[in-house]
């Protein structure tokens, strides 16, 4: 009777210790909760950040060509430019017919009018490549604290699964 007595005492002991940590347990649960929202969150963002880079990429590349389109086209101007400037009785380039200084000076004129226009596209390209670059660097930076992110969710949701065990294990002990 006394040895059936003590298993009781120890029973009842291990029952309000379980009884006890049930609250502990439901509440670590529900901060985990939110935690793996958060985490959910920030990867849900991956894919954005993802095709945001893609998109920057694609602008930078339609600069980039732009800017070398524009620098041989401003390199034949320049040419032709020189060529116009140390010639005199200059024939047009058009349609062959000889230039009156007058006319020779209005299309070196034009010309140099379109250089610098095509000079002025070319650094605007260039400063809005530096800028898409400078978001490109800042969002593969979003992208790599997100990776870090995925390893803690998935550490975060063991640890979860194993709390969620055990609670369950203590709620069949005191049902």
């Amino acid at each position: 009777l006394g040895e059936e007595h003590r298993s009781l005492l120890v029973e009842q002991n291990k029952v309000a210790e379980t009884d006890s940590q049930v609250p502990q347990l439901k509440e670590k649960l529900r901060t985990y909760e939110t935690e793996l929202k958060l985490f959910e969150t920030r990867i849900i963002e991956k894919s954005a950040l993802e095709t945001s880079i893609l998109e920057l990429s694609e602008q930078q590349g339609i600069f980039s060509a732009q800017n070398k389109q524009l620098n041989t086209e401003m390199d034949e101007l320049k040419k032709r430019i020189d060529q116009l400037k140390v010639t005199t009785g200059a024939n047009c380039p058009v349609c062959g017919q000889s230039l009156s200084d007058e006319d020779r000076l209005k299309l070196i004129s034009s010309l140099a009018k379109e250089w610098n226009e095509k000079g002025d596209l070319y650094r605007k390209n260039e400063t809005e490549r530096a800028e898409i670059e400078k978001q490109h660097r800042d969002l593969a930076d979003g992208l790599k604290g997100i990776a870090g992110a995925e390893k803690d969710h998935s550490a975060l949701k063991i640890k979860y699964t194993q709390c969620e065990s055990l609670l369950k294990q203590y709620l069949d002990i005191l049902s």
